[in-house]
């Protein structure tokens, strides 16, 4: 994990000394993890593929989450490379073969109530952490975005956005758990009451696994059910176009 800290440290220095030596006898696989911009090609990581992407910085992405995305993909491909070219012992190979196995099969679940509850409860904890951290980023932006994060009273969250471009426009949302715990409701308003939304998410159940199913407004191109990630992500660039914001 690569910074300006990191470079600066003597321990630091020490430690990446040792491990590319243990690279190089490939006792060991570095991988450079670019977090904020510093001088990494001046130092022996330069012979190394550094990630993210191009060695761009974590910070300068403009979601992290791609950022992310790329580490984890470049990471696994470098593994299934050197795992094609170091063959695993017979004894490894008949562990991962029964691992494979295993993973083939799952079992048909028939979701309780309380099973239900739970995944929407912990569905609003992805959401209010997915859209704190969405805010945080567009507000560090600065200048034409604005974007503010407030926790409200119970299992609820607002928030407001601003372009302050030519064009202003704001938007805002509340998200909050219904009542019955049953639905979390989506209003267009900064901290609206209970009992007034404008779209929402109940739980669908699959043979396997559990969903969240939009209301109306979200069903894109007939789609009706998200995973967690990709409501909150429908959700916020809902409140980005509202806004007059594109996101890439």
């Amino acid at each position: 994990m690569l910074s300006p800290d990191y470079l600066a440290s003597k321990w630091c220095r020490l430690e990446m000394e040792t491990a590319l030596n243990l690279n190089a006898k490939s006792e060991l696989v570095v991988v450079p993890v670019i977090c904020r911009q510093c001088e990494w090609q001046k130092t022996s990581f330069v012979s190394l593929v550094a990630t993210p992407k191009d060695g761009k910085a974590i910070a300068l992405w403009t979601h992290e989450d791609l950022a992310f995305f790329d580490i984890a993909q470049s990471t696994r491909r470098l593994i299934e490379t050197r795992s094609s070219t170091h063959p695993k012992s017979s004894a490894s190979i008949d562990e991962a073969s029964q691992s494979d196995s295993i993973s083939k099969y799952r079992a048909r679940r028939d979701f309780s109530k309380v099973d239900r509850q739970k995944f929407l409860k912990a569905s609003m904890e992805e959401f209010a952490d997915f859209f704190k951290k969405s805010v945080q980023e567009l507000d560090s932006i600065g200048h034409p975005f604005k974007a503010h994060f407030e926790q409200l009273e119970g299992d609820a969250f607002s928030i407001l956005v601003e372009n302050q471009d030519k064009e202003k426009a704001e938007a805002a949302l509340t998200i909050r758990l219904s009542e019955r715990g049953e639905q979390m409701t989506i209003s267009y308003d900064f901290r609206e009451n209970a009992g007034t939304h404008n779209e929402w998410f109940d739980v669908a159940a699959g043979p396997y696994d559990l969903f969240l199913r939009a209301g109306m407004q979200f069903r894109e191109g007939g789609k009706a059910e998200y995973t967690v990630r990709e409501a909150a992500d429908v959700t916020w660039r809902s409140l980005l176009n509202r806004a007059h914001i594109e996101m890439a």
